[in-house]
């Protein structure tokens, strides 16, 4: 916006890194396509001379969301590094209901399962997404009843299986009988001698 004074007629406008670089208007636009640091000059002028005055101006970028997450085996707590650039806010969510707009926070899922986290990052420019997938898998824990603890020989047990947190193998031992190991996940043991096992 010209603020020249005492009845100026010329206006030479320089905006280096601008679309249009120069102008001869009284008040021109300029637009700059990239974020930095630029100056746009004018020189003024009448008959009874010239004057010249720069303003230095700086555009900024759109943020860029970039996180990386991680779950230990076993564990439900969500460890994440914010690798966003130009931001100022964050607004997680963990894909569970739950949500955040510290810049690094820990979250602990309460339940086994494939949830996406979404980052937004925001500054004054805008605003952009991130999102990735984790999956939560807890450790089992081993847990099992017998049909029966005692009997006369032979003696046939069967094994019921009351793990939990999703288990997906099983390994079991049991020295004296026939079988003596097996990975059912309900197996039946016998034990063909008196004794105790």
């Amino acid at each position: 916006n010209d603020l020249s004074s005492n009845n100026t007629t010329g206006w030479n406008w320089s905006a280096p890194g601008a679309t249009p670089e120069t102008s001869g208007a009284q008040n021109p636009s300029f637009t700059f396509a990239a974020p930095g640091a630029y100056t746009i000059t004018l020189e003024a002028s009448n008959a009874a001379g010239t004057s010249m005055q720069s303003i230095s101006v700086s555009v900024g970028d759109i943020p860029e969301a970039s996180f990386a997450a991680s779950i230990a085996p076993g564990q439900t707590t969500l460890s994440l590094t914010n690798n966003s650039q130009d931001a100022v806010s964050y607004a997680w969510d963990f894909g569970d209901g739950n949500s955040s707009t510290e810049t690094e926070p820990a979250h602990t899922y309460a339940q086994d399962g494939t949830y996406t986290v979404q980052l937004i990052a925001t500054n004054a420019c805008g605003s952009d997404t991130s999102s990735q997938e984790v999956s939560v898998v807890t450790a089992p824990t081993a847990a099992f009843e017998l049909d029966a603890a005692s009997g006369c020989a032979p003696f046939a047990v069967q094994v019921n299986d009351l793990s939990s947190n999703n288990t997906t193998g099983w390994n079991w031992s049991a020295p004296g009988a026939m079988p003596e190991i097996s990975n059912a996940q309900n197996p039946s043991f016998t034990f063909a001698a008196p004794g105790a096992y």
